[in-house]
């Protein structure tokens, strides 16, 4: 009987308390963002489980019988207003709390008290069969407890919210909201047209270099933003802030440039001037400057897609997929892969198809192909006519690779036991005819610009190198010793 109470009990708990709650809070978070929240299955079955554990240790099903002498200070305890009596006779009494709103609507709430001479057996939630006897015992534990109850109240309520908190994103909400205040009135340019951004290859390889029409930019051995005509023949240096952990995902839109710098994403003017953070709540990675503004990863918001304007307004998330791999954007559409596969968006987040379940990295596509690297760090492609059915291209473990001229140039994964030859190689599309162009035991990053492939080179602890590879001389010499 008394499993089939507890079995009711949990079921009421579930039902009658979690759930509401749970529509409430959606319909309350849908007003105010736009969106239901996005919480995870495994913080939604421990809501469950603890919601369940704490009514039960409360209200789970006990009798307990004691002796009593004298029922006239039980009678005018109950009827001291604090319950309702439903059934009162010579040896049986049906009673049920006024107080414990609104959580005595939700369980089985009644109390029997059976009277046998001078013994008294009270039957009931564990809650008010307590509640009685400590009457009854005219004991003074409440009382002498009672200024601690707010605290213990408001310390239950952090650590239960605690996981709807950050799973529903609000923290992000409200950061977003502070931020598009805050840049709601800064200036708008307009670019008219003239907007170079970066490729998706050499933003897959940290974007440190920019071939624009009449001069190119690039990061020259990680501490100094080189300017170049379109033959890499130096012309100047660009003043920049001091560099930090993250560095990189350089794009151009007019003379301004943009960048990523520690826990923040900045811009100046090409000479140097006007500097300003756009964005500074945390990493941000795979940044592409499109028509449409700049789109992201944001790692404060669970790495998913975030897009906001030039000038750092309209911060907004555009698609709600946790915890991204990668992103990748082309015209009117992006590519963004997670822990399910690849799937394409329209540029406002409107979902178009899954490309493949396969996990993936640095998405690059030519033409009709995908090149991507998988799990197993092997570079893979998928046809756009065969969704779903990759091939490997290069059957070893490869850090970066960048896909210029119809060939596919990668380094080697530096730590890899299986492929210890560490270098820049190059292949066709097919991943046919490799061949090693620079031995080296490290490698930073790839960069395509004009024709030229620049590289950092250097032993895991020398000094950087910095080469060039020539894609019509094919050649490969030092770059501004």
């Amino acid at each position: 009987m008394n499993l089939i109470k507890i079995i009711e009990l949990l079921l009421r708990s579930l039902l009658f308390l979690l759930l509401p709650a749970y529509i409430v809070l959606n319909g309350l978070y849908y007003l105010m963002f736009g969106h239901i929240m996005n919480l995870e299955w495994v913080t939604l079955v421990s809501y469950v489980i603890l919601i369940g554990t704490l009514m039960y240790k409360r209200y789970k099903p006990i009798s307990q019988e004691e002796r009593l002498d004298d029922y006239s200070f039980l009678n005018r305890y109950l009827q001291s207003g604090r319950w309702e009596i439903l059934q009162d006779n010579h040896s049986y009494t049906t009673i049920r709390p006024a107080f414990d709103t609104p959580l005595n609507l939700v369980v089985d709430d009644k109390v029997t008290i059976e009277k046998n001479r001078n013994l008294v057996r009270i039957s009931g939630p564990q809650l008010y069969v307590t509640d009685l006897f400590k009457h009854l015992h005219n004991s003074d534990d409440e009382k002498n407890t009672a200024w601690f109850k707010p605290f213990r109240l408001a310390f239950a309520a952090v650590v239960l919210t605690m996981p709807l908190v950050r799973d529903s994103g609000l923290i992000w909400e409200w950061t977003a909201f502070r931020h598009n205040l805050e840049r709601a009135n800064a200036e708008v340019e307009d670019f008219d047209g003239n907007l170079n951004g970066n490729t998706v290859s050499n933003l897959n390889t940290r974007g440190l270099g920019i071939d624009a029409e009449d001069f190119t930019i690039y990061m020259h051995d990680d501490r100094t933003l080189v300017k170049t005509d379109n033959d890499l023949n130096f012309q100047e240096t660009i003043t920049f802030p001091q560099t930090s952990f993250g560095f990189g995902h350089l794009n151009l839109a007019g003379d301004w440039l943009y960048f990523t710098n520690g826990e923040t994403l900045q811009r100046m003017k090409m000479d140097g001037s006007s500097q300003e953070t756009l964005f500074d709540h945390g990493y941000v990675t795979h940044v592409h400057l499109t028509e449409n503004g700049l789109y992201f990863l944001n790692s404060a918001d669970r790495f998913t897609v975030h897009r906001m304007d030039f000038n750092g307004a309209n911060l907004e998330r555009v698609v709600n997929v946790e915890n991204a791999y990668d992103l990748s954007v082309y015209e009117d559409v992006m590519y963004v892969s997670h822990r399910d596969g690849i799937d394409r968006y329209s540029l406002d987040g409107e979902h178009i198809e899954q490309l493949t379940a396969a996990k993936a990295w640095s998405i690059t596509r030519q033409e009709d192909y995908y090149y991507f690297k998988g799990e197993d760090q092997r570079l893979y492609r998928l046809s756009e006519n065969s969704p779903g059915q990759e091939e490997v291209v290069l059957d070893v473990e490869v850090d970066h690779y960048i896909l210029a001229d119809s060939t596919i140039f990668y380094m080697t994964s530096t730590y890899s036991r299986e492929h210890p030859y560490s270098g820049v190689y190059k292949a066709d599309l097919e991943g046919l005819e490799n061949e090693r162009l620079y031995v080296t035991d490290y490698i930073r990053h790839l960069t395509h610009i004009g024709d030229s492939i620049i590289f950092d080179a250097s032993s895991v602890y020398g000094a950087v190198d910095v080469r060039r590879y020539d894609l019509s001389e094919e050649t490969v010499d030092p770059l501004y010793n």
